[in-house]
Protein backbone atom coordinates (compact mmCIF):
# COMPACT_ATOMS: atom_id res chain seq x y z
CA UNK A 1 0.00 0.00 0.00
CA UNK A 2 1.58 3.29 -0.61
CA UNK A 3 2.10 6.24 1.53
CA UNK A 4 -0.49 8.32 -0.43
CA UNK A 5 -3.32 5.79 0.60
CA UNK A 6 -2.08 5.80 4.06
CA UNK A 7 -1.82 9.43 4.75
CA UNK A 8 -5.92 10.10 4.47
CA UNK A 9 -6.70 7.73 6.64
CA UNK A 10 -4.04 8.42 9.30
CA UNK A 11 -5.53 11.96 8.87
CA UNK A 12 -9.31 10.85 9.57
CA UNK A 13 -7.73 8.60 12.64
CA UNK A 14 -5.83 11.74 14.14
CA UNK A 15 -8.63 14.43 13.62
CA UNK A 16 -11.16 11.49 15.17
CA UNK A 17 -9.30 11.26 17.91
CA UNK A 18 -8.90 15.20 18.55
CA UNK A 19 -12.48 15.56 18.37
CA UNK A 20 -13.39 12.73 20.82
CA UNK A 21 -10.83 14.20 23.24
CA UNK A 22 -12.13 17.60 23.03
CA UNK A 23 -15.63 16.25 23.84
CA UNK A 24 -14.50 14.13 26.40
CA UNK A 25 -12.46 16.98 27.70
CA UNK A 26 -15.62 19.20 27.73
CA UNK A 27 -17.97 16.87 29.31
CA UNK A 28 -15.30 16.73 31.88
CA UNK A 29 -14.79 20.54 32.34
CA UNK A 30 -18.31 21.56 32.04
CA UNK A 31 -18.83 19.04 34.93
CA UNK A 32 -16.16 20.00 37.07
CA UNK A 33 -15.93 23.72 36.80
CA UNK A 34 -20.12 24.02 38.84
CA UNK A 35 -19.63 26.88 40.81
CA UNK A 36 -18.54 30.20 39.41
CA UNK A 37 -15.35 31.69 41.29
CA UNK A 38 -14.40 35.12 41.22
CA UNK A 39 -13.72 35.92 38.26
CA UNK A 40 -16.81 34.27 36.61
CA UNK A 41 -18.80 35.17 38.84
CA UNK A 42 -17.97 39.18 38.22
CA UNK A 43 -18.54 38.25 34.58
CA UNK A 44 -22.09 36.49 35.13
CA UNK A 45 -23.44 39.87 37.32
CA UNK A 46 -21.56 42.56 34.34
CA UNK A 47 -23.50 40.47 31.96
CA UNK A 48 -26.95 40.82 34.13
CA UNK A 49 -26.30 44.50 34.34
CA UNK A 50 -25.93 45.48 30.35
CA UNK A 51 -28.93 43.50 29.66
CA UNK A 52 -30.99 45.60 32.74
CA UNK A 53 -28.92 48.80 31.59
CA UNK A 54 -27.32 49.26 34.74
CA UNK A 55 -23.84 48.58 33.61
CA UNK A 56 -20.85 51.22 34.28
CA UNK A 57 -17.80 50.09 32.20
CA UNK A 58 -15.08 50.10 34.64
CA UNK A 59 -12.09 50.55 32.63
CA UNK A 60 -10.26 46.88 34.21
CA UNK A 61 -12.59 44.44 31.51
CA UNK A 62 -14.02 44.68 28.33
CA UNK A 63 -17.23 45.08 27.79
CA UNK A 64 -17.81 43.10 24.92
CA UNK A 65 -18.00 39.55 26.57
CA UNK A 66 -20.85 41.21 28.55
CA UNK A 67 -22.50 42.23 26.14
CA UNK A 68 -21.69 39.10 24.01
CA UNK A 69 -23.26 36.73 27.25
CA UNK A 70 -25.89 39.47 27.86
CA UNK A 71 -28.15 38.06 24.98
CA UNK A 72 -29.08 35.08 27.27
CA UNK A 73 -28.32 36.84 30.69
CA UNK A 74 -30.93 35.38 33.46
CA UNK A 75 -31.08 35.44 37.66
CA UNK A 76 -31.76 31.81 37.24
CA UNK A 77 -29.07 28.69 37.89
CA UNK A 78 -29.08 27.47 34.32
CA UNK A 79 -27.08 30.83 33.16
CA UNK A 80 -23.70 29.26 34.53
CA UNK A 81 -24.20 26.36 32.70
CA UNK A 82 -25.93 27.92 29.46
CA UNK A 83 -23.06 30.86 29.47
CA UNK A 84 -20.39 28.25 29.54
CA UNK A 85 -21.74 25.83 26.86
CA UNK A 86 -22.34 29.25 24.99
CA UNK A 87 -18.29 29.75 24.92
CA UNK A 88 -17.61 26.10 23.89
CA UNK A 89 -19.79 26.90 20.93
CA UNK A 90 -18.07 29.70 20.04
CA UNK A 91 -14.54 28.39 20.02
CA UNK A 92 -15.59 25.16 18.03
CA UNK A 93 -17.76 27.55 16.05
CA UNK A 94 -14.49 29.86 15.13
CA UNK A 95 -12.40 26.67 15.27
CA UNK A 96 -14.22 25.12 12.51
CA UNK A 97 -14.47 28.11 10.76
CA UNK A 98 -10.59 28.72 11.00
CA UNK A 99 -10.73 24.68 8.99
CA UNK A 100 -12.95 26.24 6.10
CA UNK A 101 -11.31 29.17 5.76
CA UNK A 102 -7.50 27.55 5.57
CA UNK A 103 -9.23 25.01 3.03
CA UNK A 104 -10.41 27.87 0.85
CA UNK A 105 -6.69 29.68 1.01
CA UNK A 106 -4.91 26.51 1.05
CA UNK A 107 -5.36 23.21 0.64
CA UNK A 108 -2.88 21.25 2.07
CA UNK A 109 -2.97 23.08 5.27
CA UNK A 110 -6.26 22.86 6.35
CA UNK A 111 -5.56 19.31 8.43
CA UNK A 112 -2.44 21.41 10.21
CA UNK A 113 -4.87 23.88 11.23
CA UNK A 114 -7.81 21.64 12.27
CA UNK A 115 -4.73 19.55 14.23
CA UNK A 116 -3.49 22.54 15.73
CA UNK A 117 -6.93 24.06 17.13
CA UNK A 118 -8.03 21.38 18.54
CA UNK A 119 -4.80 20.06 20.22
CA UNK A 120 -4.42 23.43 21.45
CA UNK A 121 -4.50 23.30 25.25
CA UNK A 122 -4.88 26.74 25.86
CA UNK A 123 -8.01 27.18 23.15
CA UNK A 124 -9.90 24.14 24.75
CA UNK A 125 -9.33 25.34 28.67
CA UNK A 126 -10.29 28.85 27.79
CA UNK A 127 -13.18 27.35 25.74
CA UNK A 128 -14.50 25.89 28.96
CA UNK A 129 -14.48 29.02 31.47
CA UNK A 130 -15.77 32.08 31.14
CA UNK A 131 -13.49 34.73 30.11
CA UNK A 132 -12.86 37.18 27.57
CA UNK A 133 -10.42 35.20 25.42
CA UNK A 134 -13.34 32.97 24.33
CA UNK A 135 -14.17 36.13 21.93
CA UNK A 136 -10.40 36.61 20.81
CA UNK A 137 -10.34 33.56 18.44
CA UNK A 138 -13.39 34.56 15.89
CA UNK A 139 -12.45 37.51 15.97
CA UNK A 140 -8.56 36.74 14.73
CA UNK A 141 -9.74 34.44 12.21
CA UNK A 142 -12.22 37.40 10.56
CA UNK A 143 -8.99 39.68 11.01
CA UNK A 144 -6.65 36.90 9.27
CA UNK A 145 -9.24 36.09 6.42
CA UNK A 146 -10.47 39.28 5.30
CA UNK A 147 -6.52 40.60 5.45
CA UNK A 148 -5.43 37.78 3.41
CA UNK A 149 -8.02 38.69 0.70
CA UNK A 150 -7.03 42.36 1.35
CA UNK A 151 -4.21 41.53 -1.16
CA UNK A 152 -6.81 40.78 -4.05
CA UNK A 153 -9.26 43.02 -3.29
CA UNK A 154 -7.87 46.12 -1.67
CA UNK A 155 -10.99 47.20 0.35
CA UNK A 156 -11.43 44.63 2.33
CA UNK A 157 -8.36 45.48 4.35
CA UNK A 158 -10.62 47.76 6.17
CA UNK A 159 -12.69 45.05 7.44
CA UNK A 160 -9.81 42.98 8.26
CA UNK A 161 -8.23 45.99 9.82
CA UNK A 162 -12.06 46.76 12.34
CA UNK A 163 -11.63 43.37 13.32
CA UNK A 164 -8.41 43.48 14.59
CA UNK A 165 -8.82 46.48 16.38
CA UNK A 166 -11.68 44.62 18.41
CA UNK A 167 -9.57 41.61 18.89
CA UNK A 168 -7.08 44.18 20.05
CA UNK A 169 -10.09 45.97 22.24
CA UNK A 170 -10.80 42.46 24.18
CA UNK A 171 -7.43 42.49 24.96
CA UNK A 172 -6.52 45.69 26.29
CA UNK A 173 -9.85 47.60 26.60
Amino acid sequence: MSLSRKIPWFSIALLSFLVIDFILTSIHFIGFNRYADRFQSLILSNAISVKEGTYHYDGNYSPLYFWFLSLLASRGYEFFTLAKIVSLLTVLFSILISVVISYRLEKPSWKITAFWLLGNWTCLALSFHLRAEVLLLPLFVGAWYFSALGFYRPVLWLVGGTLFGTHDHVLYP
